[in-house]
C-alpha cells in the first residue's frame, strides 16, 4: 500500500489525502521515521489542523522525542484538539504519558487526571 501512495505523491505532490494515508500506513508498518517526515509535511500544509498536529505529536512520541511530542500536542490542543480520553488510550503516546506536562495538557481539556487513567 505504501508503494502505491508513494507513486501517487510523485505524480501529485499536493495530494494531501494521499499524504495523510501514507503517514498512517508508515506508522502501521513501524516505519516511524518515515511517518514523522510525512507528518511534518502535513503540519507545513495544514498548520491549524488539530488532527494533523496530534498525529505529529504521536510520531514524535513513537521516536522518543518527548519534548517535541509534547510541544506538538500542545499546539494541537491550542488549535482545537479536545479528545482527552483518546489521548489517554493512545499507545502512540505511551512515551510521554508519564510526564507532568502530559498530565497538565490532559487536565487543560478534561480536568484533572486520576492515576488509573495513565
Amino acid at each position: 500500500m505504501a508503494r502505491i501512495l508513494e507513486i501517487e505523491l510523485r505524480r501529485h505532490p499536493d495530494n494531501v489525502d494521499a499524504l495523510i494515508e501514507l503517514g498512517q500506513v508508515y506508522t502501521q508498518q513501524g516505519r516511524y521515521t518515515d511517518g514523522l517526515m510525512v507528518d511534518q509535511q502535513l503540519a507545513e500544509h495544514l498548520p491549524d489542523n488539530p488532527t494533523v498536529l496530534y498525529n505529529l505529536a504521536c510520531s514524535l512520541a513513537l521516536l522518543s522525542r518527548t519534548t517535541e511530542a509534547l510541544d506538538a500536542l500542545e499546539c494541537a490542543i491550542d488549535v482545537g484538539y479536545d479528545d482527552a480520553s483518546f489521548m489517554l488510550g493512545d499507545g502512540d503516546l505511551d512515551n510521554v504519558k508519564h510526564t507532568e506536562r502530559f498530565q497538565r495538557l490532559v487536565a487543560q481539556i478534561d480536568g484533572p487526571m486520576r492515576r488509573e487513567d495513565i
